[in-house]
């Protein structure tokens, strides 16, 4: 039995949008669900709203962005 990882784009910037935005979220997690929607977007060629989702880390986090992409990106590159 082969299991595919569902990815639906809209879900996953919702999702992205409300971590954003929830207290208990922090940079670390923004940044392990942001790498799991790079990865998905990736394989499914299904693009996320990578515009809103950055501008929601922008307004939670003013210079949280770019610490929260290169983590992810390193999350990314280490699996690899």
């Amino acid at each position: 039995m082969i299991l595919e990882r569902m990815h639906i784009s809209i879900v996953a910037t919702n999702n992205a949008l409300l971590g954003a935005k929830c207290p208990d979220v922090n940079q670390n997690s923004m940044a392990d669900f942001y790498a799991d929607m790079l990865r998905a977007e990736a394989i499914t060629k299904k693009p996320c709203d990578w515009s809103a989702v950055n501008k929601a880390i922008l307004e939670r986090w003013p210079k949280g962005l770019v610490r929260i992409k290169d983590k992810a990106w390193r999350k990314i590159h280490k699996r690899e």
